[in-house]
């Protein structure tokens, strides 16, 4: 317990979701939080809540704290402290922490930190609180990626997610084409591959009585958004196309219900399962490859590499001279275990 004179502190309350609120966490957090104040003689000069996510430092809350501290020598009140139910209700970004430190919690200011249910007064530098820190970090992030995969599943396997793209509205739960945005798009893919710019494009369209969703005049942004779903730009090269893509008239183009299998493909890799592993996940929950075809090790293997290998700018011609389709090209991979290391 502290035996020195009464200190002023200010309280954290922080929930990720409105649900969370409504659950009275923000209550729960409350009481504990006084409690702790009164068996430890400290008084509670302002409660901060808010609704937000525990990974930034864009939080209005914290925002306000770091500004009080920053001003607290014109202040009437002294600040000794700040009190949270646990460490994760301040922040769960060891970055951010550390950003943290340099504002509050150092010699200069002597802001001392509380955590209710972590230990009471910890020093800012513990260790154990740097560890409990970078737990909560990967317990987020691995709530993130589960998030994703759940939202990937759901776009793979065609059900309703938010507002439907340009070109396509939902129907009893399925996603269908709307004509007149179909011809729209198919306007724009042509006069793109012909090489007209954006700006061009948008008034061709604008001449022709064409708007968007809200009856206005397209933009040059909301058209690269919008082709951007379809168009990879260049041309392609010889052979068949990747999976996720098909070629136009010489241009590569992507296919979206293929790229939110890929999505869907990479976010799952992310969990650390094999290729089988992941061929055998979308078997179940019933995704094809194309042409009917139930994907295999060397379709996923091939999945993963032209992504990686895009973001290394590499060639389609060279990912068309290394791409696996059966497990007759060996000399082309390398099997550990059930995953499949590309040369």
């Amino acid at each position: 317990m502290i035996k020195s004179s009464k200190q002023n502190v200010i309280a954290y309350l922080r929930v990720s979701t409105r649900s969370q609120e409504d659950n009275l966490s923000f209550d729960v957090q409350e009481s504990k939080i006084q409690f702790y104040c009164n068996m430890n003689d400290l008084n509670i000069i302002d409660t901060i809540k808010e609704v937000a996510s525990g990974g930034g430092m864009e939080r209005d809350g914290i925002k306000s704290i770091i500004s009080l501290v920053a001003r607290r020598d014109s202040l009437p009140f002294r600040i000794d402290g700040i009190v949270v139910h646990t460490i994760d209700r301040l922040t769960r970004s060891l970055s951010d922490y550390k950003e943290m430190q340099e504002l509050m919690f150092n010699s200069a200011n002597n802001i001392r930190l509380h955590t209710v249910s972590g230990g009471g007064l910890v020093p800012p530098t513990s260790k154990v609180l740097i560890e409990k820190i970078k737990q909560s970090e990967c317990e987020l992030n691995m709530i993130k990626v589960r998030t994703k995969l759940a939202l990937d599943l759901k776009r793979a396997m065609g059900q309703p997610l938010g507002r439907p793209r340009y070109g396509f509205k939902y129907c009893n739960g399925e996603l269908v084409k709307v004509p007149h945005e179909q011809e729209v798009i198919g306007m724009a893919i042509k006069w793109r591959t012909s090489g007209y710019t954006l700006k061009r494009i948008c008034l061709e369209l604008a001449r022709e009585g064409k708007t968007t969703r809200a009856g206005k005049v397209f933009s040059a942004g909301a058209m690269s958004r919008m082709l951007k779903d379809y168009l990879v730009g260049g041309s392609s090269s010889s052979g068949p196309a990747a999976y996720g893509y098909k070629k136009v008239d010489g241009m590569l183009l992507r296919v979206k219900s293929e790229q939110v299998v890929i999505d869907l493909i990479m976010t799952r890799l992310k969990l650390g399962p094999t290729y089988k592993e992941i061929a055998d996940y979308l078997h179940d929950k019933g995704i094809i490859y194309r042409d009917g075809k139930t994907f295999s090790m060397f379709h996923i293997a091939n999945v993963v590499r032209d992504q990686k290998a895009r973001l290394n700018n590499v060639s389609e011609e060279t990912l068309n001279q290394t791409r696996i389709d059966s497990p007759i090209k060996k000399d082309k991979a390398v099997a550990t275990g059930d995953q499949m290391e590309l040369f």
